[in-house]
């Protein structure tokens, strides 16, 4: 029976792709913390007070304050507080609150409410028409004055998503927009366009100045880069000292990335004496706050021993934290020692169950790790295209070191016969083809209501079969025929 691998994987990579198109926008409110008055218990000061201790990673007080500034009147503080229900800061997730924050918000004079709705509306969208709708209404709120929202279509133009292709030019007029009225997160994306050339030349030393200007507004995220910058040297001059400042001042805002950079600073001794102990502690810090970077970094660390003493026990424990919590990475890196038996009795079957569930999630290790064991048919039937499309699949996703794996296994199946081991046959690869395009179709063709159902139901090709049946896909798409017919063929491959 051949392997169902590629297209089982191209599902769920389609899925993620799709919902992970417009991402939650950093944390950012319409930058209005400067107002002047002190701590006098009126709705601007208690306002002011609920961000900075948001800034502060501090939900449960920044929640408590926006609900005694709402109760004041501030609109501001209203449309925080549906910040605070729709990405459950301090709370549980509750849309229909967060929903009448937004609209009770936008009531009251905030545009950013209006962004508010127009965000909940294109994150639940089911339709193009729900997507237009909500990219109009969003339109509508930087018109009236959201500098959310124009940071917002900035996120859409730079990434792209239906109705809406990518503009690099027009993503940089947004966020230009903003960020000229001190949207701390606009500033922050400035400099991303300005380092990377998107939609203006690249110019490093203009980046730096929005990383600057995000810093003094309070981005804990722009410390991090400048701090890395200053100790790495690019873009700057190489300066560990002020690298250190710049950490120390994201350490104020509880910020888990400057923990694990000092994490580094300390065990690795860059401008300071090493002090493991310390280094550990700064990485520990961050891991009690679920930070999945610094679980790895000191799984590898471990899994090393450097400037540790060797410890495989740990390694497994930090990459299984990892895991538990979500990060794919983890889960790759965790088959990784059930393939290699270390610290643990070796399980192949293991390993490769954690590869794919890495690769399904988007993890280019695992797709590398997976691709190597279909390369040289390591507890699994050799299997040269599905090695060669998982190495694919990894560079895209930012394992260029991959290349050369790829280059081997692309000369492997030059040299081969169509029948050799480690080959489909050439009626098999056919039928494959006609999967991959009958699917790649089906996803420009229904919405993702109808994705969620094919996805549910990926390990029972039956199952899908009735998806398509209940919602009536078959007969209102030609695409979505070919991916049933697809389907039929998937079948005769797995009788064989």
């Amino acid at each position: 029976m051949k392997k169902l691998l590629i297209i089982t994987l191209a599902l769920v990579i389609g899925l993620t792709v799709f919902t992970g198109a417009f991402p939650r926008p950093v944390a950012a409110s319409q930058e209005k913390t400067n107002k002047a008055g002190g701590n006098d218990g009126s709705a601007d000061s208690l306002y002011r007070e609920g961000y900075d201790a948001y800034l502060h990673n501090d939900y449960a007080t920044a929640k408590a304050k926006y609900e005694k500034a709402a109760g004041k009147g501030s609109a501001e503080a209203l449309y925080q507080l549906g910040k605070v229900y729709f990405y459950a800061e301090g709370t549980d997730v509750d849309v229909e609150k967060a929903e009448d924050y937004y609209r009770k918000a936008y009531e009251a004079g905030d545009p950013d409410g209006l962004y508010g709705l127009s965000h909940v509306l294109l994150h639940y969208a089911t339709t193009y028409a729900d997507v237009k709708t909500a990219v109009e209404t969003m339109e509508q709120a930087a018109e009236e004055g959201s500098l959310e929202a124009m940071n917002g279509l900035g996120v859409l133009y730079k990434d792209g998503f239906p109705t809406v292709d990518v503009d690099n030019k027009k993503a940089l007029e947004y966020y230009k927009k903003a960020a000229d009225k001190g949207h701390r997160v606009a500033l922050y994306n400035m400099a991303v366009m300005y380092l990377n050339g998107l939609g203006v030349k690249k110019d490093p030393a203009m980046a730096i100045n929005y990383y600057n200007k995000a810093a003094d507004a309070g981005d804990a995220m722009s410390m991090d880069y400048l701090g890395n910058f200053y100790l790495s040297g690019n873009y700057v001059k190489k300066d560990t000292q002020k690298a250190i400042e710049y950490f120390e001042r994201a350490l104020e805002y509880n910020d888990t990335s400057a923990m694990r950079n000092m994490g580094y600073v300390y065990l690795e001794g860059a401008g300071v004496p090493a002090d493991t102990a310390r280094g550990i502690s700064y990485y520990e810090q961050a891991i009690a706050k679920g930070d999945t970077g610094a679980m790895l970094d000191l799984a590898l660390y471990y899994h090393a021993g450097k400037r540790v003493k060797q410890d495989y026990d740990k390694t497994i424990k930090y990459f299984k934290m990892a895991s538990d919590a979500g990060d794919p990475k983890g889960t790759a890196y965790l088959g990784r020692m059930y393939e290699s038996g270390k610290g643990v009795k070796k399980d192949l079957k293991k390993a490769n169950d954690l590869y794919m569930d890495a690769a399904k999630n988007g993890s280019g290790e695992g797709m590398m790790f997976l691709g190597n064991l279909y390369e040289t048919g390591t507890g699994v039937e050799k299997d040269y295209p599905a090695a060669q499309w998982l190495y694919e699949q990894a560079i895209k996703l930012g394992k260029d070191e991959c290349q050369k794996d790829l280059d081997r296994v692309n000369e492997k199946i030059k040299q081969a016969k169509s029948q050799q081991s480690g080959l489909l046959s050439a009626e098999d690869a056919a039928k494959f083809q006609a999967i991959k395009e009958g699917l790649v179709n089906f996803w420009y063709s229904t919405t993702p209501e109808h994705w969620y159902a094919l996805a549910d139901t990926l390990s029972d090709y039956a199952d899908i079969a009735e998806a398509f049946d209940e919602k009536d896909i078959a007969n209102k798409t030609k695409a979505a025929e070919v991916a049933a017919n697809a389907i039929g063929i998937i079948r005769e491959i797995q009788s064989r």
